[in-house]
């Protein structure tokens, strides 16, 4: 994920509230500076300009604020993705962008990294597993929106119900993203989108090409 200014926010915050989103952007800062299996909870309280037992006040532990920092993350990614994808002119430039905006831009992707430790250690309280699942769920809706979109105009010839498409190809950009995260040979961010869109390609229109 390509480093984003936090938009502002349109209603005031409390006073908690705003401590908490001070802790969040010191954490997404010393994640991106440090990586996500290397901070401290006292490398986020240094940023954030408090003491480390102040943070703990908001977050009760370095695994909370990671889960936070990729909520955080999501959230402003999605609002990119929400207006890339009203913006594209057709179908195949819309699947494009959806494929470039899931995968990481470059192996030490700050989205991706906190995936990639997060999943390490997966939380096992159900409000984070909720919330984890909000979000892959929020990602594959917006596929298959594309995918039926392209379907309705007669440019994608699939026979399979949009959303179960949606959900055998979104696992499929996940793989790929963990191969380009792990940085091996030849596993390179244009290596990935160009085997993505190919294979996007290929589903989306199978049934015409036979």
């Amino acid at each position: 994920m390509a480093e984003r200014d936090v938009s502002a926010r349109e209603t005031p915050l409390s006073r908690s509230d705003a401590q908490r989103t001070r802790v969040v952007e010191a954490a997404i800062a010393a994640i991106s500076e440090k990586g996500p299996d290397r901070v401290t909870m006292r490398d986020v309280a240094r940023l954030a300009g408090m003491s480390p037992g102040h943070v703990t006040y908001y977050f009760s532990s370095r695994d909370r604020i990671l889960i936070e920092s990729l909520r955080w993350s999501e959230e402003e990614l999605a609002d990119v993705r929400s207006i890339a994808l009203s913006r594209a002119s057709s179908p195949w430039p819309r699947t494009i962008r959806f494929i470039d905006l899931y995968l990481p831009s470059h192996p030490r992707d700050l989205r991706w990294n906190l995936w990639n430790q997060i999943q390490a250690k997966p939380p096992t309280d159900e409000e984070s597993l909720t919330m984890l699942a909000s979000i892959l769920r929020r990602w594959e809706d917006d596929l298959a929106s594309v995918i039926q979109a392209g379907i309705d105009s007669g440019v994608f010839a699939v026979t399979a119900d949009a959303s179960s498409l949606a959900a055998v190809l979104r696992p499929l950009l996940d793989g790929v993203a963990m191969e380009i995260t792990l940085n091996c040979p030849g596993r390179s961010p244009e290596w990935g989108r160009k085997l993505c869109r190919g294979e996007f390609r290929r589903q989306l229109t199978a049934p015409a090409s036979a």
